[in-house]
């Protein structure tokens, strides 16, 4: 099984979840878009993406550099799940900024080809950057309190 497939058999678990819990937000009944039709249509549209992903990736016959890449794919997924899970943990005691530059800072670094000296600075501003403006957005202009 490729990593195609198995990123499309998450996009469609994450819509069903999606859908799952949307048919519990309240309907208003002010408009023709109440509240619920949003998440339900990103719902559906996780569902519809992920099983085309994952079909035209179960249609496809792979040599053997594509298993290859596939087995790395799986252990940049498996890794980056795991960052996920200790960024969500870690955001509560650390808080917001120092956690988010560092997760930030490592997924670029896991995205990137080659990790020179420039790639590894680039990432260091671009994660410093990206965070400020999230905090900046949030705290000053929307005026959430984040963790």
């Amino acid at each position: 099984m490729s990593a195609s497939i198995l990123q499309g058999l998450g996009l469609c678990a994450v819509g069903i979840w999606l859908f799952i819990e949307s048919l519990s937000i309240r309907s208003l009944g002010y408009d023709a878009l109440d509240a619920p039709f949003f998440p339900k249509l990103s719902a559906v549209l996780l569902i519809i993406f992920g099983a085309a992903i994952a079909l035209s990736a179960a249609l496809k016959k792979e040599t053997k550099l594509q298993k290859e890449r596939n087995r790395q794919s799986y252990t940049k997924i498996i890794l980056y799940m795991c960052m996920l899970i200790a960024y969500a943990i870690a955001v509560k005691s650390l808080g917001f900024v120092v956690t988010t530059i560092f997760f930030i800072f490592i997924s670029y670094l896991m995205m990137a080809k080659k990790r020179s000296l420039k790639e590894i600075i680039y990432s260091i501003t671009f994660a410093c950057a990206t965070t400020f403006a999230f905090w900046y957005i949030f705290e000053k202009g929307l005026k959430v309190i984040l963790p």
